[in-house]
């Protein structure tokens, strides 16, 4: 029982290997590095919070407004830091609809100190409602407008 080996059952050991379609792949995924970069350097959003989120002596105390929308589309003002004595107010509502030109009216005549303005809204809020808001208080000269999760 000796084994022999002979030259018809050796298999060729030398292969060329085809590298074209590695080098697409890396060709493809340099390409996409290469546009994605620029969109990470301009899409990039200031993450800071505002309200909240640092220690007790970090928190500078901002004049902050608090906008909040009840369930029956009433508005209720809030002061917190504000250097003028503001007394707290709210606006009612018409049938449930946001009287927005009575809004317009209280913003216009908010303190100018007020550096920060945030929306609580309730449930049932409409987005529209909201928005509109936020228009009002960037337009009276509010710097920060933010919006309150639910």
């Amino acid at each position: 029982m000796g084994f022999t080996s002979s030259s018809s059952s050796k298999k060729e050991l030398n292969f060329e290997l085809n590298l074209l379609p590695i080098f697409d792949v890396l060709s493809v995924c340099i390409c996409f590095l290469l546009m994605t970069v620029v969109w990470v350097q301009v899409g990039s959003v200031d993450t800071t919070q505002a309200v909240g989120g640092q220690s007790q002596s970090e928190t500078k105390k901002v004049p902050t407004v608090w906008i909040t929308f009840d369930d029956k589309g009433s508005l209720h003002f809030s002061f917190k830091n504000s250097k003028v004595r503001t007394n707290d107010f709210s606006l009612r509502s018409s049938k449930g609809q946001i009287l927005l030109n009575k809004v317009q009216n209280q913003i216009n005549k908010l303190d100018k100190t007020i550096e920060i303005a945030l929306l609580m809204p309730a449930a049932n809020t409409s987005y529209d409602n909201i928005i509109q808001v936020m228009d009002m208080l960037k337009q009276a000269g509010i710097k920060d407008v933010g919006i309150s999760p639910l």
